[in-house]
């Protein structure tokens, strides 16, 4: 339905790359339903503490011990918000094993790329829509 379509949900954006940080809140922008919050590391577990997120970008990158904890930190602030992860190759691999047991949606591997970015936050907002 159009009220369905035009359902607004927040977001929560947790990266400690400006660059990363950047392009996930343009990209989320540009679909128009979203109250985007961003935040670095840690300090995203007090926003996910304060309000309900329909999902989560989560950044990890290889310098940031405190990034497998947060999303699992995340997950226990919120059993049932999606999360996506935003990450390099090799540490996405590493965590695909946890993907199932961590309800982590999908990866998305950095440099992001946009079209990518795209089809794998449309798919997760269609899958929110239809709960």
């Amino acid at each position: 339905s159009r009220a369905k379509e035009n359902l607004h949900m927040n977001i929560l954006v947790a990266e400690n790359d400006k660059v990363t940080r950047d392009q996930a809140f343009v990209g989320l922008e540009n679909f128009g339903v979203f109250d985007i919050d961003v935040a670095k590391g840690m300090s995203a577990l007090e926003l996910a503490r304060q309000k309900d997120y329909a999902f989560a970008l989560v950044g990890i990158n290889p310098s940031d011990k405190d990034g497998p904890d947060l999303v699992h930190d995340i997950r226990e602030r919120n059993k049932s918000m999606e999360i996506i992860v935003m990450t390099g190759e090799i540490i996405a691999n590493n965590m695909s094993k946890e993907k199932v047991h961590s309800n982590i949606f999908a990866f998305i591997k950095k440099p992001i790329d946009p079209l990518h970015f795209y089809q794998t936050v449309n798919r997760l907002r269609l899958r929110i829509m239809d709960r």
